[in-house]
């Protein structure tokens, strides 16, 4: 399969998408996205998860130093589990000695299995477009047609090109929103939940984003000069040919973020980019 695909997803009977592999990724992680769920390129025809045989094993294996031992060995585990990749993995030794292991360090929990193409996407891939995953752990009804206020829920909104400069966002919960080109200039965004949102050419020239969840955010060619993310969630996003000229990410999350040049943050990369070559 083209790595460049779009993918569809159906959750208790809902579609959602289109998706790229490395959101499916995120949410696969993130345990919103499970086995009996199901994935598709055309939003038409489905299959379970856990029967698409998207995942070569080995590819987990070659995950080292770009995720979280945690989640490597959680995919690791999954596979173990998966009676689709059993027969694969008794073919080399080597891995089911490492699944194994998994196993007596009783890292058991259930996910689904995933692509390789997932994988190879997981440091390359844009993550961006408009996700709309259903968040079943916001009571709120998201209100679109709301002025901007703080801890509002603009959660799936669609605002591109809006101008909302010198907004108080501050606590508002904007996950999943699209707001593409989009002005936010010196707007505050403390602590706003901004996780896979679509920022990409946004202007944040001088905005305040000090603590905020910007986890697999598209923030490419994003306008974040002079703007503050003092312990910010970027983890995942994608920074790509933003402009951070003066910009304060002190404390700030970055790991696996896709930096300004393409090039992959490592995991732990915290208030500088530690680049992997």
């Amino acid at each position: 399969m083209n790595k460049s695909e779009s993918w569809y997803c159906r959750i208790d009977g809902e579609s959602f998408g289109p998706l790229s592999l490395t959101q499916i990724l995120h949410y696969i992680i993130l345990k919103k996205v499970g086995q009996d769920d199901e994935v598709g390129n055309d939003g038409v025809t489905w299959q379970p998860l856990k029967q698409a045989k998207m995942l070569d094993p080995q590819s987990v294996l070659r995950l080292e130093g770009l995720i979280s031992d945690q989640d490597r060995a959680y995919l690791e585990a999954t596979l173990s589990w998966s009676e689709h990749y059993q027969t694969e993995a008794e073919e080399s030794d080597e891995t089911v000695d490492k699944f194994s292991e998994v196993r007596r360090r009783g890292v058991s929990r259930s996910n689904p299995v995933i692509g390789y193409l997932v994988i190879a996407a997981l440091i390359v891939l844009v993550v961006g477009g408009s996700l709309m995953i259903p968040q079943s752990d916001i009571e709120i009804v998201p209100n679109c047609t709301s002025t901007p206020a703080p801890n509002i829920n603009w959660t799936n909104c669609r605002f591109e090109k809006a101008i909302f400069s010198n907004s108080d966002l501050q606590g508002a919960t904007l996950r999943n929103a699209f707001m593409a080109g989009a002005n936010l200039q010196a707007s505050n965004l403390s602590d706003a939940d901004m996780a896979y949102t679509n920022l990409s050419q946004t202007n944040l020239k001088g905005a305040r984003m000090d603590g905020a969840d910007l986890r697999g955010a598209n923030l490419r060619q994003a306008d974040l000069r002079r703007a503050s993310l003092i312990d910010a969630d970027l983890s995942f996003s994608d920074l790509t040919e933003a402009n951070l000229a003066g910009v304060n990410m002190e404390g700030a999350n970055l790991s696996n973020v896709i930096w300004t040049d393409g090039k992959i943050c490592k995991q732990g990369s915290v208030g500088r980019c530690i680049k992997n070559f």
